[in-house]
């Protein structure tokens, strides 16, 4: 069962030379602590001010996020009252961020395998999700499996909420993407599509009601990262 889940989470551009749990260990301390969950949900706020509580709501059902990683995003989420279930399709990132909710996540959330190009969502269609939400994912995906994802997602939930590094010199610095800002694989295999806010908002999500978005900047480990986040709905 193992070999399967790792032979279905093969894809080109989701790749990730020694895993996204060594990536992960390079760049910030995966390891939740009483001092880094404080700053996560000081990130929280510093981010997005008060985006998530003008939008969404505890009373309305769970959070799917996806990608969920360590649970640098979700753990602050479940500490400010939402029930989460995050998935991941890195088997070593999924165990950290079971042990991080363990002991930070306040009985809110779940970590769960979910590979974004099988047929995951119908585990949770019908769910009572409240929205689909995703830190730093969606921009890895090709324009192809980008609709794909996007259409599994309004199966499960109404709202789909995505944060994007975008376009901008800082960004393309911090990744080490200056001359390959489109499907550039960076010196850890990473492909990322860098593009505009604007492509984003006209090409990829043009379809969609907006209903509300956010423009932020990360200064993290690894340089000034520029980001949007969109919260869309079927229009």
């Amino acid at each position: 069962m193992d070999l399967q889940i790792h032979e279905m989470s093969k894809k080109e551009a989701e790749m990730v030379e020694g895993t996204w749990f060594r990536y992960f260990k390079k760049v910030v301390d995966p390891v939740f602590t009483d001092e880094t969950c404080k700053q996560y949900e000081d990130l929280l706020t510093q981010m997005y001010g008060d985006f998530f509580e003008r939008n969404l709501s505890p009373k309305r059902g769970p959070l799917l996020s996806l990608g969920a990683g360590f649970g640098l995003t979700e753990i602050p989420l479940a500490r400010g009252g939402f029930d989460v279930i995050g998935i991941d399709n890195d088997l070593e990132v999924l165990e950290l961020l079971k042990r991080n909710s363990q002991a930070y996540g306040e009985g809110r959330i779940v970590g769960e395998y979910g590979n974004l190009y099988s047929n995951f969502h119908k585990a949770y269609v019908g769910g009572g999700i409240q929205a689909c939400i995703s830190f730093g994912v969606l921009e890895h995906f090709t324009r192809e499996d980008l609709d794909d994802l996007i259409r599994k997602q309004f199966e499960i939930s109404p709202l789909l909420l995505a944060m994007i590094p975008i376009n901008t010199p800082e960004s393309l610095r911090a990744f080490g993407a200056v001359s390959h800002p489109v499907g550039h694989v960076d010196q850890n295999g990473i492909y990322r599509n860098f593009w505009s806010a604007n492509h984003w908002e006209n090409d990829v999500f043009g379809r969609y009601d907006f209903i509300d978005r956010h423009l932020s900047t990360n200064h993290a480990k690894i340089g000034q990262v520029d980001m949007a986040t969109y919260l869309v709905r079927e229009a």
